[in-house]
């Protein structure tokens, strides 16, 4: 089980993930995994049995590589859309339950093509408009993100802390997610992986100090106390701006910000 998330953001996609796995032990691994084969670049982020999903990333990729003078986004989504189908129907019968049955999150690039992404499951593969959440807190994720996402699309760089704040909720909420988060930013043909320590406690004092003071605002809305409220809402932009001060001058999420930001033509990890 896990968290891991997809958002189609407007100068490409972010790919985020926990790194927990939940056994007879907890061990912490990457749960995204990348292709380029020097035309075509795939990124999968998994959930669910570690083994069927990696067994069947890698089918798909051997089967890409087979034919790369198909190498088309058309031809590369149904050749994975076919590849997990059957690995599907391989895990039913083993585990007719379908408990922690993989999922992915699947993009895929090519130098012709838009960069697209997508969700696959079973024997569908349907388009992600605008994000998507897989895993055991995926409800949390989704839950948590209605706040910032109304249909509008930001870019990677400002997708990156509301995807913190959602993923952290779920490593701190759900015994099934942990471990530091992994995050993969594709801009076309370039693209950037890195991690971040979400076990971070001055980041989560500054989401945790957001949410009072949006907490504080609500909390007065009702027009019971007309004088807190406005007290409230004036001192509102100065403790914002103080906040947004302490961020940007919190050094791993600054390194992680400038990280993403410095795509380059090879794949890196910190």
């Amino acid at each position: 089980m896990t968290i891991a998330a997809g958002f189609r953001c407007l100068d490409g996609i972010l790919l985020c993930s926990d790194s927990q796995f939940t056994g007879a032990d907890k061990e912490f691994r990457d749960k995204i995994i990348t292709h380029f084969d020097g035309r075509s670049h795939i990124a999968f982020a998994f959930s669910g049995d570690e083994d069927y999903a990696r067994s069947a990333i890698e089918d798909c990729i051997g089967k890409i590589d087979e034919s790369p003078l198909d190498n088309t986004p058309q031809a590369i989504k149904a050749c994975i859309r076919e590849t997990i189908s059957d690995m599907s129907i391989q895990y039913r019968n083993h585990y007719p339950d379908g408990v922690d049955k993989p999922e992915f999150l699947v993009s895929i690039s090519t130098p012709d093509e838009q960069l697209q992404l997508f969700r696959a499951r079973d024997s569908v593969m349907p388009s992600v408009h605008d994000l998507a959440f897989l895993g055991c807190g995926a409800y949390l994720g989704e839950y948590i993100l209605e706040a910032f996402f109304g249909g509008q699309f930001v870019s990677i760089e400002d997708t990156l802390l509301p995807a913190i704040f959602a993923l952290t909720a779920a490593v701190g909420h759900d015994p099934y997610c942990g471990g530091h988060l992994q995050f993969y930013g594709i801009r076309g043909q370039r693209f950037q992986r890195t991690w971040f320590n979400c076990h971070n406690d001055a980041l989560t004092s500054i989401i945790r100090n957001f949410q009072h003071e949006c907490g504080t605002i609500m909390l007065f809305m009702s027009g019971s106390k007309e004088d807190y409220f406005k007290r409230a809402l004036e001192s509102f932009p100065n403790k914002i701006t103080e906040l947004r001060d302490e961020l940007m001058s919190h050094e791993a999420y600054r390194g992680l910000l400038r990280f993403m930001r410095d795509t380059i033509s090879e794949i890196s990890q910190t």
